[in-house]
């Protein structure tokens, strides 16, 4: 099955979400900003040839493939983490408004999921 064509629409949308994040609503920037974290978690996983996983319903897909690039995924991650790292700081601003924690605990999920893959593929993080 050819996805190239659904890949390149994805893209387009997401780099077109990109300039919503210099918007000046905390929860728009927090919004883009795990969006983009998401976007490069699963182009990292892609490179690093893991599967696609359902973290809520706990399921994973078929595997990518058996192509490995280290160096595209390292990349990716990093990109993950810094998108993530930005939404926690613009979540942490919108949940102390709110007198809540649910965007802080969001993140913080995530950016275990980062790790793990982090950790299959070799990538360190300060």
């Amino acid at each position: 099955m050819d996805t190239s064509g659904h890949v390149s629409k994805i893209r387009d949308l997401f780099e077109s979400m990109l300039a919503l994040a210099q918007s000046e609503s905390g929860i728009i920037r927090y919004s883009v900003n795990l969006c983009q974290g998401d976007y490069r978690l699963a182009e990292a996983r892609a490179a690093a040839g893991i599967p696609p996983a359902d973290d809520e319903l706990t399921t994973e897909g078929s595997p990518v493939s058996d192509a490995r690039n280290t160096e595209l995924a390292c990349v990716a991650l990093n990109k993950a983490r810094y998108a993530y790292l930005e939404a926690l700081s613009q979540g942490r601003l919108v949940d102390r408004k709110l007198g809540c924690d649910f965007r802080q605990h969001t993140v913080t999920e995530r950016l275990k999921r980062l790790r793990h893959i982090a950790g299959a593929v070799g990538a360190k993080f300060d």
